[in-house]
């Protein structure tokens, strides 16, 4: 009897199964003065969500490097990295801010609590290791994007024009 592989199309069904998981919860308990405290954590990441998680790292990072008197240590990237993480996958209390100085001020505040420790403890490697990758493809994206930026720069530059309107605009003189 012949071996009688098929190949089919994916179903519906197929795909929302494979996202059930991004449903799924965790709640952390903490109990305080006999009072229990929940955050709700989110074990697997969506791919959409880790590209916001990059994508507020990021600004967060363009602005506290564009902050005059902000003191923030390369050392802290990868609690920062996590500190997005956990607010993005959790219900992680995070003051209405757009002020990166508060913000970080706060954040420096929750990697010093248990509650951010404990909340980590629960994050799965290979997701966050997902982040990880992201942030690591932006920016390799990135330095390409300024590689190329300043070899047309320069080619430009070398272009003999005639136009003196189109010099000024590559040179950058007025």
């Amino acid at each position: 009897m012949a071996n009688k592989n098929t190949v089919r199309k994916l179903p519906l069904k197929a795909i929302k199964q494979d996202i059930e998981k991004y449903k799924e919860t965790v709640d952390i308990d903490f109990i305080e003065d006999g009072v229990t405290y929940r955050i709700t954590l989110f074990p697997f990441f969506e791919p959409s969500r880790i590209n916001k998680v990059v994508f507020e790292f990021g600004k967060d990072i363009k602005a506290i490097h564009e902050t005059e008197g902000l003191d923030f240590s390369d050392e802290l990237i990868p609690a920062f990295v996590l500190f997005h993480t956990i607010l993005e996958f959790s219900d992680f209390p995070l003051p209405k801010t757009d002020d990166i100085k508060k913000k970080v001020s706060y954040f420096s505040q929750v990697i010093n609590s248990k509650y951010f420790k404990e909340c980590t403890s629960y994050l799965i490697q290979a997701e966050t290791d997902k982040v990880w990758d992201k942030i690591m493809e932006v920016m390799k994206a990135n330095e390409k994007l300024e590689r190329m930026a300043k070899k047309m720069k320069k080619e430009l530059q070398e272009m003999d024009l005639q136009s003196p309107e189109m010099r000024r605009l590559v040179q950058g003189k007025e």
